[in-house]
Parts: structure tokens; C-alpha cells; sequence
């Protein structure tokens, strides 16, 4: 049972093998984890993708196995960072931690 989401931000040129990692964990197995863009200021292109989900404890310990970035540190593998809700994460400040905006049409 979901007790906390996490946010996962990754660059965009890391969005194919991000979702392949994300679909291992994923029960739905969609391989569409990060479909949401993120652009800087506003401005074209999209420069990160994003995604937000309610895990479980094992569904969050198995994700950070491939998605090990922190707030301030980014992850090694898809250059990451996971922000978790149960530290006070809300999507709106990740954007502003980030600097970043979603694209319209993405919401």
C-alpha cells in the first residue's frame, strides 16, 4: 500500500533508459514513466522530464537502486533526483528547487 510519493526529475537525453528502469518497478509496466516535459524559465525546449508516484516501501527502495540522486546531488546512472513527499516535497517546490516549469499541455 502507497504511504508516500516520490518525484523523480531526470535531463531529458536520459528519458529511454530512464523508463526502462522505472519499468521494472512499475506493476503497470507502462515504459512511460517520464512523459511530462520540464523547460526552464518558460522557455523551449524541453530540457527534463518528470514523474510523481505513490510507492510503497519496497516499490521506493527498489527504485533507488537505478534512480539514487538527492536534492542537492545528482544521481550516477540517469542523472537524477528523487525528492520523497514524506520529507515535505511538493511538485511545486521541486520546480522552484529546479528552476523549471512544466510544458503546457503536459498537466
Amino acid at each position: 500500500m502507497p504511504n508516500s510519493y516520490i518525484i523523480m526529475v531526470i535531463p531529458a537525453d536520459k528519458k529511454r533508459n530512464a523508463n526502462i528502469d522505472a519499468n521494472k518497478v512499475d506493476n503497470r509496466k507502462t515504459s512511460k514513466t517520464f512523459t511530462v516535459g520540464l523547460y526552464p524559465d518558460g522557455k523551449l525546449p524541453i530540457t527534463h522530464y518528470w514523474c510523481c508516484w505513490w510507492v510503497s516501501d519496497s516499490e521506493k527502495n527498489e527504485i533507488k537502486k537505478d534512480f539514487t540522486g538527492t536534492v542537492d546531488n545528482v544521481g550516477t546512472k540517469h542523472s537524477s533526483r528523487v525528492f520523497d513527499s514524506l520529507d515535505g516535497w511538493t511538485p511545486e517546490r521541486v520546480l522552484e528547487k529546479m528552476s523549471l516549469k512544466v510544458v503546457q499541455g503536459y498537466i
